[in-house]
């Protein structure tokens, strides 16, 4: 089979064939129907965060039809069309028993630490899997898996989003428009940051009630202009930049919420004071959960959160640098790899 490996640092994904996976008693075989191209993988080629192997074949955001099941699989079957959950959890562990396995002791990141899905095939666990409505393609399935499912998390389970509260968005990439869409439909109203137009236009269309642009304006001045003076009740960062982590903090209000969703590669300096004083709320949000992406295919089943309008760009996964570049650039949205 094809697929896109991970061979050096800094270097392109090399395109290669290399053996069908080989599943367990408990695991199936995927065929690859779309993978999302995520920041993360980014940070992979680009050397700054660790993958558990090398060479690895990356991608953890996939979509597709099930070949061949494990003599222990329950509930699946070959021909099941099926989203991937990219934690792969024991299930036995205080945290997976306690419906927090995205912080599994034994916890395994599919496309990060083992052999993901930038390839016509591969395997999983059959626990780490969703059934995929009928109504939704392959490319929306893929995104859900995490540009949906994360910031859904972020909201609902850590950020604990009610109606009517204001919400700040640090961020509006393929993890931040999402979250315009999900707060919008929670009922919150919603201040959107970044510095692209483009971006901005776009959290607009889904849902923003205001707009601020960081590259002209100092975003906490104007959250604070726009509360009048107070901060917002849940303020997200979805950049993993120290800059933008601080301004979150400092837009929510006395014992409010922030929520730090993006992965900083460097140090971030906080005063205890910003926390103490105002008695604020600092979490971090890691990944998703399986019941949240059964949600948010929910969600999209019946219209409440539209994924094609966000997909900007669909790749072969011959040209799978290409959409590397453009992610590297800026330039794409959301955009995913294409399998046949």
């Amino acid at each position: 089979m094809r697929a896109a490996i991970l061979v050096q640092a800094k270097k392109p994904l090399q395109i290669r064939d290399v053996d069908m996976p080989k599943i367990g008693r408990s695991e199936v075989l995927v065929k690859v129907k779309a993978c999302g191209i995520c920041h993360s993988d980014l940070h992979f080629i680009e050397g700054l965060r660790p993958t558990g192997k090398i060479p690895i074949i990356l991608g953890h955001e996939a979509a597709g039809v099930i070949e061949e099941v494990g003599e222990d699989v329950y509930g699946y079957c070959k021909g099941d069309r099926v989203a991937i959950d990219y934690y792969f959890t024991c299930g036995v562990c205080s945290y997976c028993r306690t419906g927090l396995e995205n912080l599994c002791q034994r916890i395994v990141r599919f496309g990060m630490d083992v052999d993901g899905a930038y390839a016509e095939y591969t395997k999983v666990p059959y626990r780490s899997l969703c059934k995929i409505p009928s109504n939704i393609s392959f490319e929306e399935a893929a995104v859900c898996t995490d540009a949906v499912a994360t910031p859904y998390h972020a909201l609902k389970d850590i950020g604990v989003l009610k109606m009517n509260e204001v919400v700040a968005l640090y961020g509006i990439g393929g993890l931040g428009i999402n979250a315009v869409q999900i707060a919008h439909t929670f009922g919150a109203k919603i201040i959107a940051v970044d510095v692209s137009l483009k971006k901005l236009d776009l959290a607009k269309q889904f849902g923003a009630d205001f707009v601020i642009d960081a590259k002209a304006e100092d975003p906490v001045k104007e959250i604070l202009e726009l509360t009048n003076g107070e901060g917002v009740d849940l303020a997200l960062e979805f950049i993993g930049l120290p800059d933008t982590i601080i301004q979150t903090i400092k837009s929510v209000k006395k014992g409010g919420r922030a929520v730090i969703v993006g992965l900083s590669v460097r140090e971030v300096q906080l005063n205890s004071i910003d926390l103490v004083v105002r008695e604020l709320s600092l979490k971090g949000s890691r990944g998703l959960l399986l019941r949240n992406l059964e949600e948010v295919l929910e969600l999209v089943k019946y219209g409440k959160i539209k994924v094609k309008p966000i997909i900007s760009d669909v790749y072969s996964l011959e040209e799978i640098n290409n959409g590397i570049r453009n992610l590297r650039e800026g330039s794409t949205i959301r955009s995913l790899v294409k399998l046949s």
